[in-house]
């Protein structure tokens, strides 16, 4: 399907190249043509080029170069809509003569033929962006509530979006990455809990699969997608990303061919039938209340990458102390409470296993974990979330050793990422 914005009728294509006055077969006008003459199939009419039983206008203005020694050639050929084919035909020859000439291909000082079908597959790139956008902001209203966009906010944005409505977050963010939203693979928060178990089981019998799959980090694709529409993660990422090049190409400016457009519409073809089935099928998707919050902490960590480490470091730290209290028998690994940080810590503090300093260290944690995927522009600094990071890093450590103390001061921070 063509999507036209204009009523063009002539497209035009403009080279430059320098000939050696050296070359006695190409030191004028004249002795230019008589080489494209040389291509099988064209003869010249006045200001017309014959080719294939088309006509196409050509101008050719030529003069001395600044050194002396070279003469500038100015080629422009132009052709109506109706012949495409064996005008594209037509300019690779001509770029193949001038490329024997100089022995380099010619400068395009106007690509009118990319322009044309740049602007045919640009519309249709348009719809199936805003298409993505449409799935991923209603599947985040439906799952993560209205104002979630309020909680992704990456500080790298803040200033582009100043002024503008957050409720337009996913218009600022970038056509890669909005795939990043639904295909990035995340590990859920109790893998840690689901390996002790294993680790302490005897018998097969006292696992289960539904668990033992858990482990493997999963997108949201895969989480709540998959099993409703038959299609592969992989098959929509691989295509969202070949579409991303040629996107760029158009974007840019740089040329495409008819070929190019050709990959745009299958691609856009291909992914449009399954996001149109995905938008059909969000009423079925289930997401339980304790993997909503993974969704908007994994949706925050595509936007910084310091927020990335202190959410994915904070859910590991909950899942520690979560372990640490099942190994303890305080509290069953099924128990309907053990999401609630709270009531963790609440337990951990009268058992004795954790200090009031304990605590109070996580329970700041905590705050900043909120402020960070709550607040559109968290107020914590990035030298403040690397010392936090360090030291939920040494809290994890005092907590796969329960018999050490807990002075956090006298141990030493761990190498970060940044």
């Amino acid at each position: 399907m063509l999507y036209i914005l204009s009523v063009e009728t002539d497209i035009s294509v403009e080279y430059l190249f320098v000939s050696s006055l050296s070359d006695s077969l190409c030191v004028n006008v004249s002795g230019f043509k008589n080489l494209l003459k040389s291509i099988d199939g064209v003869e010249f009419k006045g200001n017309a080029i014959n080719y294939k039983g088309n006509s196409y206008k050509i101008e050719v203005v030529s003069g001395a170069a600044e050194d002396g020694k070279s003469i500038y050639f100015d080629v422009t050929l132009t052709s109506s809509i109706d012949s495409l084919d064996d005008y594209t035909a037509l300019l690779k020859h001509v770029r193949t003569v001038i490329n024997k000439i100089t022995q380099s291909p010619p400068q395009i000082l106007w690509d009118g033929l990319g322009l044309y079908y740049s602007r045919l597959a640009y519309p249709q790139i348009y719809r199936i962006e805003n298409l993505m956008r449409k799935l991923i902001t209603k599947f985040m209203i439906i799952n993560a509530g209205l104002g979630w966009h309020k909680q992704v906010v990456p500080r790298e944005v803040e200033q582009s979006i100043k002024g503008q409505s957050n409720n337009d977050y996913l218009h600022n963010v970038d056509f890669i990455q909005l795939s990043v939203f639904l295909f990035k693979e995340y590990e859920g928060t109790s893998s840690k809990i689901i390996l002790d178990k294993i680790r302490k089981a005897k018998e097969i019998t006292e696992l289960e699969l539904t668990e033992i799959k858990t482990l493997s980090p999963q997108s949201n694709w895969d989480r709540y997608f998959a099993p409703l529409i038959n299609c592969d993660a992989d098959f929509l990422k691989i295509r969202w990303q070949q579409l991303y090049e040629l996107r760029n190409a158009v974007a840019h400016k740089r040329s495409i061919t008819k070929f190019d457009l050709a990959r745009i519409e299958r691609l856009i073809n291909e992914l449009e039938m399954k996001i149109t089935e995905a938008i059909s099928k969000l009423s079925d998707i289930f997401v339980p209340n304790e993997e909503r919050e993974e969704i908007v902490d994994n949706v925050a960590s595509t936007g910084d990458e310091l927020i990335g480490i202190y959410l994915r470091k904070y859910n590991l730290l909950h899942e520690d102390l979560l372990r640490l209290l099942i190994n303890n028998k305080l509290i069953e690994a099924n128990d309907s409470s053990r999401f609630f940080l709270r009531h963790l810590l609440d337990i951990a503090s009268k058992s004795g296993i954790i200090t009031p300093n304990v605590r109070n260290q996580i329970q700041g944690m905590n705050m900043i974990k909120n402020e960070l995927v709550h607040k559109a522009r968290p107020d914590t600094s990035a030298f403040d979330l690397r010392g936090m990071i360090s030291r939920m890093a040494n809290l994890m450590a005092s907590f796969n050793n329960i018999e050490q103390d807990f002075d956090l001061n006298n141990v030493s921070e761990p190498d970060l990422p940044f």
